[in-house]
């Protein structure tokens, strides 16, 4: 018998690799796009201080950084990289994420390969590839992506075990299960469900083989060595964890179909029901297939429910918060695709196969055109990697035109005219970005930071958009404009935003604005009687022209 291809094969097989490679080069643009501008806001910033601060040891055992949970191997894998002397700029913190998000568009659809079939798998990788959620978290510091793709292996790699006994899928489910609740705790449920789902299936069927007991309750064994391993050093600030994050709240129904919203990664309401409405047509399909294909539906159904419930049941803080639950929620977001693409693969009875797949591009465009990810959105904002962007069912940070400060809208004049004006802002703290968000919304050009905290000006980090809050740095920039807030947080009370804990922080946070407020009529003064007066004073800002600054100190020189 001959073991050469025919040739329906060799198109089969090329069609196949061709989409991998567009659904990998999407996936790469967008996660690639515009994210050299973006400042290292929010959470971000918890690991990168931790590498800085901590011994290895240190890091080793305490999984918080001030109550948050930073991301233990993150920040292993950066203390290591500056302990052999290697400088880290925004990229090089980001390449662990970005290497897992994008491994996730080859790895995933290849394991459910079987499952799906070439077309499945096919539409499945460039779910992956495009889902806003994905993409995004795909590039932020965080420890999610990573976590989302161990995940999935520990399931898939479970799902075989049950049907073969094999060490090698054993072995997947414990490091995968491990591996992902280390990076991240609140992938705990998911993967202890297939475990709890076999143990019921054996009680359920009164199972009186002691060997399919023996074997689940190894794997169990085993899976439990493997999670502790990492995180027993760990294992009193876990605990104090556990006490401060609890009390999060029961999530609304319009919090939920928020979450379904953004999980389905749509604005509209109506799209995001018609992906609702595939996953829903997936669920059945593979429900009318193979026994394999149906117990595979049954497993993920019950992760799906025995996430959410011991989410609620562990109540993590601000689990009411649609921002934070959608966080907890996006290790189920690759599983739903994996339905969605499961729908949109077998083609519409009584409508030509042609037609059908029109209307799955056509749905992907309307997604794409109505989404987050857009080059005119994604590609004009510094804060795409902020909660209130990741939140993208609502406007975000916003302030009406005629509302912005007069130095902000001749700026956003400048750029209707097509000029470009990079600015710097001062002062600026990791909680107070909301205003320079807004404003940027309208002006559009890029923007560095100049941060208060030492931290962040530490000579083994080479950020970009963070500039040291010095004359001779803001020269040494390539900003036209450097721009001193002497009021911030009046600023930021002007702003209308979707961050709920914003309003909280203002009026009941002091210590975060009090510095603020020292520092900008500080550094004003320092200015003028450096550079003379600001070429432009009101509203609340002091603005220096720093390219004239720069030719007067040229002519000054050439004398």
């Amino acid at each position: 018998m001959s073991l050469t291809p025919r040739p329906a094969d060799f198109r089969g097989e090329l069609s196949r690799k061709l989409t991998l490679g567009l659904a990998l080069t999407l996936g790469a643009i967008l996660r690639l796009w515009h994210l050299d501008a973006q400042v290292l806001t929010g959470d971000e910033l918890h690991v990168v201080k931790v590498a800085l601060a901590w011994p290895l040891d240190e890091i080793v055992s305490t999984w918080t950084y001030h109550g948050a949970d930073y991301g233990v191997p993150m920040a292993l894998l950066y203390r290591v990289a500056l302990d052999i002397g290697l400088r880290l700029g925004e990229l090089e913190l980001r390449v662990p994420i970005l290497a897992a998000s994008l491994l996730s568009i080859v790895i995933m659809p290849w394991l459910l390969r079987g499952k799906l079939g070439d077309t499945g798998s096919a539409i499945f990788a460039l779910a992956i590839a495009t889902s806003p959620l994905l993409v995004l978290y795909g590039r932020l510091v965080r420890s999610y992506a990573p976590a989302v793709l161990f995940a999935f292996v520990a399931i898939v790699c479970f799902d075989r075990w049950r049907r073969s006994r094999s060490l090698s899928s054993a072995a997947g489910y414990c490091t995968g299960a491990s591996l992902a609740i280390w990076f991240n705790l609140t992938s705990a449920p998911l993967v202890a469900a297939p475990m709890v789902f076999e143990f019921g299936r054996l009680a359920l069927q009164r199972c009186r083989n002691w060997q399919e007991w023996r074997s689940v309750l190894a794997l169990g064994a085993c899976a439990l060595t493997a999670v502790a391993l990492p995180i027993l050093p760990a294992r009193d600030s876990l605990f104090a964890l556990g006490e401060i994050h609890g009390g999060g709240g029961l999530p609304s129904f319009a919090t939920w179909l928020e979450v379904v919203r953004m999980h389905a990664g749509a604005r509209s309401p109506w799209l995001a029901w018609v992906v609702v409405g595939a996953a829903a047509r997936g669920a059945w399909l593979m429900a009318q297939g193979s026994k394999e294909n149906r117990s595979w539906l049954g497993l993920i159904a019950f992760a799906f429910a025995f996430h959410i419930a011991g989410l609620i049941a562990l109540s993590p803080d601000q689990l009411d918060n649609p921002i934070v639950i959608n966080r907890y929620l996006l290790v189920l977001l690759p599983f739903g695709l994996s339905l969605v693409a499961a729908g949109l693969a077998a083609p519409l009875p009584r409508i030509p196969r042609r037609a059908h797949y029109a209307g799955v591009l056509l749905l992907a465009g309307a997604l794409f055109a109505t989404g987050p990810l857009r080059p005119a959105e994604l590609g004009t904002t510094s804060f795409a990697n902020a909660p209130t962007y990741t939140y993208f069912v609502r406007a975000g940070n916003t302030v009406p035109r005629d509302r912005l400060p007069l130095f902000y809208a001749e700026l956003a004049r400048a750029s209707d005219r097509g000029e470009t004006q990079p600015i710097i802002e001062y002062p600026w703290f990791n909680l107070a970005t909301h205003a320079f968000d807004a404003y940027q919304k309208h002006h559009r050009q890029t923007l560095q930071v100049a941060a208060l905290a030492q931290s962040m000006h530490d000579d083994r980090l080479a950020l970009a958009n963070m500039v040291q809050p010095r004359a001779a740095n803001y020269l040494e920039s390539d900003a036209r404009w450097l721009v001193v807030h002497l009021d911030l947080q009046n600023e930021e009370r002007r702003v209308d935003t979707s961050d709920r804990n914003h309003w909280m922080r203002l009026e009941t946070r002091p210590a975060i604005w009090e510095p603020l407020l020292v520092a900008g009529p500080a550094a004003a003064q320092a200015l003028e009687q450096r550079w003379g007066p600001a070429d432009f004073a009101g509203d609340g800002l002091r603005v220096w022209d720093l390219e004239r600054i720069r030719q007067h100190s040229t002519r000054r020189r050439g004398r």
